[in-house]
């Protein structure tokens, strides 16, 4: 028997498209197409990326020369390449309704009550720094979770499959690194804030921060299927059998029993996610609220407010140049809502953790042991 021909170690990078399977994928990266966009067939991530690309009027620099392959699995990896490929498949920027004032203003009046929600430089100078953040810890969060499943690293698009919590936890907690690195470098001032201070204002922040998270990759993996909750990249629960969720837990059925509210809720919260069609421009712009009104709460004074007020100025803009004049407002509206459902799921979430606590009927295996050693 004749042995395969050799391939090389990089085939899987490449995405490689023929006759009758153009139109069964998305042209840039390989994943399922979610229609036509912009005349090209793509799916929602690379759709969303062009358009956030055009409408910010953004520049990327590769630092490999303009040779970085994409495909799905990869996408994120080199946003430079994948906007040179979006071009070179055809893509056209004019399709794109960006408003007649692209940028700033022309010449407010002073008096004009709204003033403060108006940016008077660059349009998006915080959520763009913000959203490089993001987008490396996205990435990072991805490769985190096949650093623990390396056997998953040429499954494709079988990747989900059904979650624990013992996952979630682990993989949560790991995570914390990427979290408080973004927050950090991209979070400007939180740096600077001094450190004791900074450790209590983070453990509020990444709580919510890793639901806003979760909320938006289910907005990109399972934006029709409202019976999946994605928990971290790669996993999700089935919405119809929550209790596998919980079978590594002492007492599975007690877990669900204490949870299932919150897991409503959760799934509530991710429908919305999905009908809103939120895009990770809004989620980092929420991100940056949740940070630094927790820090406002925190010193319980207004030291810091006017972030508050320029990141808000600068989403208001962002959601003008993308939904027109008509309805930019009622999306600004609906988006800043959300941050109260993380805020009503927070305080859920930490009330059935001590509930689950005080009748020490459910949980994972030696956490508790782990949590003595932290200590």
């Amino acid at each position: 028997m004749s042995s395969p021909p050799c391939s090389s170690s990089n085939d899987y990078l490449t995405v490689d498209f023929n006759g009758q399977q153009e139109e069964k994928v998305c042209q840039v990266c390989g994943a399922t197409p979610a229609g036509n966009h912009f005349e090209v067939v793509s799916c929602r991530p690379c759709n969303a990326f062009f358009r956030r690309t055009v409408v910010l009027n953004r520049n990327f620099v590769c630092k490999l020369k303009g040779a970085c392959p994409i495909n799905k699995n990869i996408r994120s990896i080199c946003s430079h390449c994948r906007f040179q490929k979006c071009l070179n498949l055809g893509m056209s920027r004019n399709n794109i309704n960006i408003n007649y004032d692209k940028a700033t203003p022309k010449d407010p009046a002073p008096s004009t009550s709204h003033l403060s929600l108006v940016p008077t430089a660059s349009p998006t100078p915080l959520i763009s720094k913000m959203l490089e953040g993001y987008q490396k810890f996205v990435d990072e969060a991805k490769k985190l979770f096949f650093v623990c499943n390396p056997e998953e690293l040429f499954s494709e698009g079988k990747v989900f499959k059904p979650g624990t919590t013992v996952e979630y936890i682990v993989l949560n907690r790991a995570q914390l690194v990427y979290i408080l690195e973004m927050a950090v470098n991209y979070f400007h001032p939180f740096r600077n804030i001094d450190e004791e201070d900074k450790k209590k204002i983070f453990r509020s922040f990444e709580f919510r921060f890793s639901k806003l998270h979760m909320f938006h990759l289910n907005t990109l993996y399972f934006p029709d299927d409202l019976n999946r909750l994605v928990t971290h990249y790669g996993r999700y629960v089935d919405k119809d059998n929550q209790e596998s969720f919980f079978r590594h837990d002492t007492d599975p059925k007690q877990s669900y029993r204490t949870l299932i509210e919150t897991q409503t809720r959760l799934f509530t919260i991710s429908a919305k996610f999905k009908r809103m069609k939120v895009d990770e421009v809004e989620v980092v712009a929420m991100a940056g609220l949740i940070m630094w009104k927790e820090v406002h709460y925190y010193f319980n004074d207004y030291r810091y407010s006017n972030i508050v007020d320029k990141i808000l100025s600068e989403l208001l803009w962002y959601e003008k140049q993308k939904i027109g004049e008509r309805d930019y407002k009622t999306r600004f509206g609906l988006i800043c809502c959300i941050l109260r459902d993380i805020e009503e799921l927070s305080i859920m979430l930490r009330e059935s953790i001590l509930i689950g606590k005080m009748i020490n009927t459910y949980g994972v295996p030696r956490m508790s042991e782990l949590e003595k050693y932290k200590k």
